[in-house]
């Protein structure tokens, strides 16, 4: 049984204004909130972003970036003592409707770049490899590529059941189809598991869904040789979105890096979010932050039919369970909460260290493809695919190949290195600070060399590689000692 999420909407293209709006309340007083905030239209060829804005009562300064998967981002910091916290959002797009997919490809004859195999490999919420059998069960003699997205989505429509309450934003895609029950993002998170078993490249979308009000949706996108990346909603059971009724707001490999409201608090009680609500209007000229705070005016408790405003941790914990909740904090049994910014600085060092080994992978990959003889023009090639795969801006820019590896704030190699070893030192062992400093230093050695040859730039990134295998090994053996730790020594070790 499946939830109704409303009508299509269909047309050659439509104008819509939205409005967001989610308040977090907490049991002490916060002295520290820390959010990224991804309620921007994604821009692509489905929707032009028109106008946004943002605000969040107490007042912060949103800081806008664009991130690594192209969604425009906002880090919101607030250091003012408070109880309660209101993130506000409007927003105008031009929605387009979905090209139809007119042409298929056998799954024999499927080829990807390595660029696309982030999109198959493991993310922190789906491991392919733990479905691979019910992927052969549902799919595995499918013909076609869209004869397999059509199994998978159907599959997912049909088996899992849409109940709200019974998942958590951490919950992975086995134990959905294990339990046979979830949301939008449950189902989102199985079928994109599903797709992966089958060698084919899905990625993460959220957003709004534009016929209903209510929360956010989650859909998948998958790889289309052809045609690029394909809508696809296994909790509507349509395996492609032919209509333009879908308002995206980002990307990722999965929920984790394509949620809405992502941050951490410091506090020494709880917190949970009391309200949240979104509406999606159609040839309004303009909406305000009033429009989008009446959404919730009043609202102590979700609307009928969720469940019912509570403190964290989500429902259905199993006992000693870490969650992960919006904004992200970690609990530890049931009267533990690790709200403190540690938990921060342990979750964006991961990302960052994945973040410059998975720069460094793509970049190597790229630049072993530039033929014999390909030159400085081949490299350049080669090298702006890179950027517009990472979300480099390498527009214009005469030397690719440094801004990958060198200039770029936000995506370079070195930048996110740097970044990893400023978290590092908040939380790690000075063995593991070491470790990422002597990856900085290689790269700092060559930043004032000329990269010459495709050979250069793939020479750096394997340097790289094998320093960040380095940093692994420190991980593994000087802070986790390679003992299974339970939550409560992980909460001592870590976090005290």
């Amino acid at each position: 049984m499946q939830a109704d999420l409303g009508d299509p909407i269909n047309g050659s293209g439509i104008m819509a204004s939205y409005t967001y709006a989610a308040r977090y309340r907490y049991s002490d007083t916060v002295v520290q909130n820390d959010n990224f905030l991804r309620l921007s239209a994604y821009g692509d060829e489905r929707q032009t972003p028109i106008s946004f804005s943002v605000m969040t009562a107490p007042q912060t300064r949103p800081a806008g970036f664009t991130d690594g998967f192209g969604n425009f981002t906002h880090r919101v910091r607030l250091t003012t003592p408070h109880q309660e916290f209101t993130i506000l959002a409007v927003g105008t797009v031009r929605l387009t409707p979905p090209r139809p997919v007119s042409v298929d490809v056998a799954m024999q004859s499927l080829g990807y770049d390595l660029l696309a195999q982030q999109f198959v490999a493991p993310s922190p919420l789906v491991a392919p490899d733990l479905l691979t059998d019910e992927a052969r069960s549902i799919a595995g003699g499918a013909a076609s590529l869209m004869e397999s997205v059509d199994r998978v989505t159907t599959w997912v429509h049909q088996n899992i059941e849409y109940e709200p309450g019974f998942t958590h934003v951490g919950t992975t895609a086995d134990q959905v189809i294990a339990s046979g029950k979830g949301v939008c993002q449950d189902m989102a998170h199985l079928a994109l598991g599903l797709l992966r078993a089958l060698g084919i490249p899905a990625r993460y979308a959220s957003g709004l869904l534009a016929a209903q009000a209510g929360d956010t949706h989650a859909w998948v996108e998958f790889l289309h040789p052809q045609l690029g990346w394909v809508p696809s909603d296994p909790t509507r059971g349509k395996t492609v979105v032919t209509d333009a009724d879908l308002i995206k707001f980002a990307v990722g490999r999965d929920y984790s890096q394509a949620s809405p409201v992502e941050g951490s608090f410091t506090c020494k009680g709880s917190g949970w979010l009391e309200a949240v609500m979104a509406q999606v209007l159609f040839n309004e000229e303009e909406v305000s932050f009033d429009d989008a705070l009446e959404l919730i005016a009043g609202q102590t408790a979700h609307p009928a039919g969720w469940p019912s405003s509570r403190p964290l941790p989500a429902p259905n914990p199993q006992e000693g369970e870490p969650h992960m909740t919006e904004p992200r904090s970690l609990a530890l049994a049931h009267d533990r909460w690790l709200t403190d910014s540690r938990v921060y600085n342990l979750i964006w060092l991961g990302r960052w260290l994945e973040r410059a080994e998975s720069i460094a992978r793509t970049t190597a990959a790229a630049a072993q493809r530039v033929p014999p003889g390909g030159g400085a023009a081949g490299l350049q090639s080669a090298m702006r695919d890179v950027a517009a795969t990472l979300g480099v801006s390498s527009k214009d820019c005469p030397d690719p190949a440094r801004e990958i590896l060198y200039d770029n704030s936000v995506s370079s190699m070195l930048q996110s290195l740097n970044k990893a070893r400023m978290n590092a030192t908040q939380v790690a062992p000075v063995e593991l600070v070491r470790a990422i400093s002597e990856v900085i230093l290689t790269l700092e050695e060559r930043q004032t060399s000329v990269v010459l040859s495709a050979d250069d730039v793939a020479g750096i990134a394997q340097q790289v590689m094998d320093g960040l295998a380095a940093v692994g090994e420190e991980i593994e053996n000087r802070w986790f000692g390679r003992e299974s730790l339970t939550e409560e020594e992980v909460y001592h070790r870590f976090v005290q």
